[in-house]
């Protein structure tokens, strides 16, 4: 069942967080997941909203999205990503039918 990342950034720094998409999206690809999309938040319909980009990667699972996250490699790069904006990481899976 595919599990997906979903990245609501509040961005501090356009050039770091240009620096860590560059290292991060690869890492995520190289650990099969593939990048959905990425994009400024243009409206909040409902509620209150603070981020003003927004990314979605879809893994085949929960699992693999965890070791992702959990990798060595993209531990290192917290301290680039928390420079760079203030993120919001979600994991959704497909519910079954």
């Amino acid at each position: 069942m595919s599990a997906y990342l979903i990245a609501h950034a509040a961005i501090k720094d356009m050039d770091s967080l240009k620096e860590y998409a560059g290292q991060a999206v690869p890492m995520i690809e190289a650990a099969g997941g593939e990048q959905l999309f990425r994009g400024p938040v243009t409206q909040v319909l409902v509620g209150g909203h603070d981020a003003n980009l927004c990314a979605a990667f879809r893994f085949p699972d929960r699992d693999t999205l965890q070791r992702w996250y959990d990798s060595d490699a993209y531990q290192a790069l917290i301290p680039l990503r928390d420079a760079a904006a203030d993120m919001t990481f979600l994991v959704v899976e497909d519910m079954p039918e």
